[in-house]
């Protein structure tokens, strides 16, 4: 973690917030993008409270594109030179009837009343130059333990939104961080609340758990909160009948699954749509010598290995030049997730997820079972016969 609380922000972002400081407002940097700088991680998107209305931040930024994409909830966008600011009002939240949006929204006075509101301490943060940091839950403490702890009472949070429980398993897997006691057991308690969140809010939680580098412990750690929103998997080891006491210890995937997952964490961000990964999906699990074909340190340089017939797959200067996709690679973490279910269409269909997404997972898990050698011509026609070409 950053040893110091000075945060870089974009300029343009700067000077939106001089304005509204100008007119006598506060305004404040706050969630991710203030979580991640003081963890030194790429971060881009800004987000902005202020105790400016919404009415008086496009009063004063009128010079810019204003767009009220939540002024219901007191946000508006603001479009700059640096990319969209999100700006909302101080705001306290009222009772969630619905498990996932407020009843009603009023507007606070204070940014500690702001961040009192707020899901996890590591997001209930916030800066400004003149103030320094802003921290009443002791977020930034968690951040140096690496600890995922909800605000306040973690029942609570949870049943305000149950979303929150996913994002807490999200973050989790992104940051490799821990969670709290006390949290983890609210996530419990309350799982069942996740049935009334939208799926495709769901799906987007998901998308980014699986791949965080590491999502193979939180899914081992947290299978009765996954078995909510995906119950089909507690078939995979024959769970359902099982006694909670003896399930818990239990991981429901099967070691090949989870060697799997775990195969797709030991390098980076590489795409499905290069040869590599579709060899990995297929056989690393099921042949260690394969998972020595990286130096995992590195921009994926083969390391020395004895199966020289699959280092004939790769290029010859030793290096696999591959694009990143995050949708591709999603595509590949749901093949390995799902691979043991037989209506995987409908799964993912429940989850909303599009058309080319499913086909491209069900074409994934159908290559796992070609009788694939390790021989560039076998593996090429493979690929062909399923519609995987790069």
């Amino acid at each position: 973690m950053r040893a110091n609380e000075s945060i870089k922000i974009p300029e343009a972002v700067s000077a939106v917030m001089r304005l509204l400081e100008d007119a006598g407002f506060e305004c404040f940097v706050v969630g991710g993008y203030l979580r991640d700088s003081l963890l030194g991680r790429p971060t881009f998107d800004v987000d902005l409270a202020t105790s400016a209305t919404p009415e008086d931040v496009m009063r004063r930024l009128s010079h810019y594109s204003v767009i009220p994409t939540g002024i219901q909830h007191g946000t508006v966008t603001v479009l700059t030179d640096d990319g969209p600011v999100e700006i909302t009002t101080f705001r306290e939240d009222g009772s969630y009837s619905d498990y996932r949006h407020p009843d009603e929204v009023q507007f606070a006075k204070t940014i500690e009343e702001d961040l009192s509101r707020r899901d996890f301490t590591i997001n209930a943060l916030a800066w400004n130059e003149k103030r320094g940091l802003i921290d009443p839950w002791g977020g930034k403490s968690d951040l140096r333990k690496r600890v995922i702890r909800t605000v306040g009472d973690a029942n609570q949070r949870f049943r305000e939104d149950a979303l929150r429980i996913f994002r807490g398993l999200r973050l989790s897997a992104e940051l490799a961080f821990h969670i709290e006691a006390e949290t983890s057991e609210a996530m419990c308690n309350c799982m069942h609340l996740l049935q009334f969140v939208a799926s495709e809010r769901l799906q987007v939680e998901l998308n980014r758990l699986l791949v965080g580098e590491n999502a193979v412990p939180v899914l081992q750690k947290h299978i009765d909160v996954l078995l909510v929103v995906i119950p089909e998997l507690a078939c995979v080891d024959k769970l359902r009948h099982m006694p909670v006491a003896e399930r818990i210890p239990a991981p429901v995937f099967r070691d090949s699954t989870m060697k799997r997952i775990t195969s797709l964490n030991n390098r980076e961000c590489m795409s499905t749509s290069s040869l590599l990964d579709i060899v990995l999906l297929r056989m690393s699990y099921a042949n260690e010598d394969i998972a020595l074909l990286f130096d995992c340190t590195g921009p994926y340089h083969l390391a020395p290995s004895p199966n020289k017939d699959i280092a004939l797959l790769f290029d010859c200067t030793g290096h696999c030049h591959v694009a990143s996709s995050t949708k591709e690679e999603v595509a590949l973490r749901l093949a390995a997730l799902l691979c043991d279910l037989d209506h995987v269409a409908d799964v993912l269909r429940r989850l909303r997820y599009d058309s080319a997404t499913i086909d491209r997972v069900e074409k994934l898990i159908k290559f796992q079972d070609e009788d694939l050698c390790p021989e560039k011509r076998s593996v090429w026609r493979a690929i062909r016969a399923y519609g995987l070409e790069i």
